[in-house]
């Protein structure tokens, strides 16, 4: 009897050391998952295609007709850092910072988190890694704008191994982001544009990007979000 009562205690244990690990390797979800041996660092370009930014107080679509390049790496479980857009063909109100209708972000960081878990919907969080995402040039018309704030896309696909993974910007009335906050989290992310130091104005982006190009030590991998 006793050595039973000290084999039920025995499974007890493994049984709920069982449930903890399950439960800490799901809270550890969503992540990015090289494949094969690959650890991180991982390095990745991308495209994004003909991208809109809609600024709420004058009513002007700023359009970079040449869409933008980018790159970055993922640098954690679910995390992206060193990411830079440049973004080019803009119209005369789009921000310039560099060469004429041209413009490009300073570094950005990121993370995974759920939209909807039930679904496994993710998204990815950008923002400025310190200062703001943008600043324009300190010539008219711009005098030094500043893009500011947090943005989230859902990104594509999930649970399976990929060459290139999709984000896709929607804009969801005026000035405002579809996807504004993640599952169990408050805070909500959003764009601004923020001129004469003081005024601000909401924006919103609509724009397709695919990341792709994903190496680690210079050899090429697939990359899975897993959720």
């Amino acid at each position: 009897m006793q050595r039973l009562r000290v084999l039920g205690l025995a499974l007890f244990a493994v049984f709920a050391f069982a449930a903890v690990a399950s439960a800490s390797a799901s809270a550890a979800l969503p992540e990015f998952s090289p494949a094969g041996s690959a650890s991180k660092p991982v390095s990745f370009a991308g495209t994004a295609f003909a991208s809109n930014l809609f600024e709420t107080a004058y009513d002007q679509v700023w359009d970079y007709g040449g869409g933008a390049t980018l790159s970055g790496e993922i640098t954690g479980a679910n995390e992206v850092s060193n990411v830079i857009i440049s973004f080019k063909g803009g119209n005369p109100y789009a921000c310039t910072n560099g060469k004429e209708g041209e413009a490009t972000t300073n570094k950005l960081k990121g993370r995974l988190g759920y939209i909807n878990k039930a679904k496994t919907e993710v998204g990815l969080l950008l923002e400025a890694a310190t200062g703001p995402i943008m600043k324009c040039s300190a010539q008219a018309p711009f005098y030094g704008e500043e893009y500011k704030g947090s943005i989230i896309a859902p990104i594509t696909p999930v649970n399976t191994l990929a060459k290139a993974l999709h984000l896709s910007y929607e804009q969801w009335g005026t000035g405002k982001e579809k996807f504004q906050k993640f599952e169990g989290e408050e805070a909500l992310h959003n764009l601004e544009l923020t001129y004469d130091g003081t005024e601000h104005t909401q924006l919103a982006i609509a724009v397709q990007v695919e990341l792709k190009k994903f190496e680690h030590e210079k050899h090429v991998v697939e990359v899975e979000v897993k959720a």
